[in-house]
């Protein structure tokens, strides 16, 4: 790859092109002063000036540019301003960068944060779902159902809510994907006991706020388990079709 040479060098190269009858030093000058203000500096009207006087306003220089000198300063007029803005548009890109990155930062810090809150009243519920199961009496308080159901049958009910409350919060806090969860609730609905406390607690999701995450998981769990007793097909496992998508928290 050839050496990459200074913008000025380079700047001097094109002058020199453009009017080959101006003194080597005049020209260098000129280039020095356009490499200054394009690379290193936000240019200014007085730079402009300064560069329209070395252009075409000092003695021997102004006869030896001529008319060409003059085009050529109007141009780097135009130049050097458009740079101006450039480098003010940069600026506040930068500045706009810079905000995005904090606001990303702040979103994935509350999302994180959200996501250790879920946890730790999945946690809390679980550990009342443990009591329960364990507690006759501390069951009996939560048999909500709305046939009578026996102490065993609501033991496998609570345990069956603990799996499938899981499931949700893994998908919730992005440890498994929609299409994931969907094929465990097709697993599930493959067990007798899963589809008696999915038919138990029908009304309880009805009550739920439809726009929740759990009211929408509960609506596609419907549609699945409708899809797999209408399927003909003894292949269950492809029975249903999952979201393309994560419907979000």
């Amino acid at each position: 790859m050839p050496q990459r040479k200074p913008a000025d060098a380079v700047i001097e190269e094109m002058l020199h092109i453009a009017s080959p009858g101006v003194r080597g030093s005049e020209v260098h000058q000129v280039a020095s002063l356009i490499a200054d203000l394009g690379m290193r500096r936000d240019p200014t009207g007085a730079d402009v000036d300064e560069l329209r006087r070395l252009l075409g306003a000092r003695g021997k220089t102004k006869a030896a540019w001529g008319e060409r000198g003059r085009r050529f300063g109007a141009n780097a007029s135009r130049f050097l301003t458009g740079l101006s803005d450039g480098f003010a548009e940069a600026r506040r890109r930068s500045t706009s960068r810079g905000e995005a990155r904090r606001l990303g930062t702040e979103w994935r810090r509350h999302q994180e944060d959200y996501a250790t809150s879920l946890v730790s009243v999945h946690d809390m519920r679980l550990g009342l779902l443990r009591e329960a199961i364990n507690n006759p009496d501390l069951a009996a308080t939560l048999d909500v159902y709305e046939s009578e159901i026996s102490p065993t049958k609501q033991r496998q009910f609570l345990f069956v809510e603990a799996v499938h409350r899981t499931y949700l919060l893994e998908w919730r806090v992005g440890a498994m994907t929609m299409q994931e969860l969907y094929g465990h609730l097709r697993i599930l609905f493959r067990n007798p006991v899963f589809r008696e406390y999915w038919e138990a607690t029908r009304s309880h999701r009805a009550s739920l706020d439809q726009s929740s995450a759990e009211a929408r998981i509960g609506r596609i769990a419907d549609d699945l388990l409708r899809e797999m007793d209408e399927a003909d097909i003894d292949e269950w496992w492809i029975v249903g079709e999952p979201p393309t998508t994560d419907e979000g928290l």
